[in-house]
């Protein structure tokens, strides 16, 4: 082969290396630039995903125990509720924590001492006070958010009328000794129709996913 000859093949292999670096480079800056918009796009998948879990789980709590409230005031009145919601509302909240789900009620002011809001509970309650007093009905009043490889979801309880005999500003005397023997911290009370009386508050961790 001449010299011309071969100095034009190796000119065509080095553009032909040049150019498949060329493309190989392209594809992987494009790959690059649609990774944020696609870790985007699957969080956002996975938040609707554990949003539609969270309100099964919230309906599966509040039904069971209206349910069996229900049933116990019918039996006993305020007092027997009270003994039944002691005992049947951390049932019902552990039955529902598993794979890797912790289902629980909180409030400003909490009945039970083990439901004490924490700063980011309580700074979200106060966001649902303010959006209910300025109209937004109470099943409306949802957040949730994936941060740190957890998922947290809290949904807003409103105060029924039937609240109000455990939880008003006028509870029975006798009904009232019954709640401090049962929850001795208790600072449930003094609620009205128009508050609202806490929220469903759920976690899981995604550090498996």
């Amino acid at each position: 082969m001449s010299c011309s000859k071969t100095k034009v093949m190796h000119y065509l292999l080095i553009c032909g290396l040049c150019t498949t670096a060329s493309f190989m480079l392209d594809a992987k800056t494009t790959e690059d630039a649609q990774t944020p918009a696609t870790v985007a796009s699957e969080q956002v998948s996975m938040q609707n995903q554990l949003d539609m879990q969270a309100n099964n789980k919230v309906k599966a709590f509040a039904t069971e125990l209206k349910q069996a409230l229900v049933g116990a005031i019918q039996q006993g009145g305020f007092e027997n509720a009270v003994e039944v919601c002691h005992s049947k509302a951390p049932e019902i909240a552990s039955n529902l924590s598993r794979d890797g789900w912790t289902v629980a009620r909180t409030s400003h002011r909490a009945r039970n001492e083990n439901n004490v809001p924490d700063a980011w509970e309580l700074d979200r309650m106060q966001t649902f006070s303010e959006q209910y007093k300025a109209g937004t009905p109470a099943n409306q009043l949802t957040f949730s958010k994936i941060e740190d490889e957890q998922y947290r979801f809290m949904k807003a309880i409103p105060t029924d009328k039937v609240c109000l005999g455990c939880h008003g500003s006028s509870v029975n005397p006798d009904l009232a000794t019954k709640i401090n023997a049962l929850y001795p911290q208790d600072a449930a009370v003094g609620f009205s129709i128009e508050d609202l009386r806490g929220a469903f508050t759920l976690t899981k961790s995604l550090e498996d996913k």
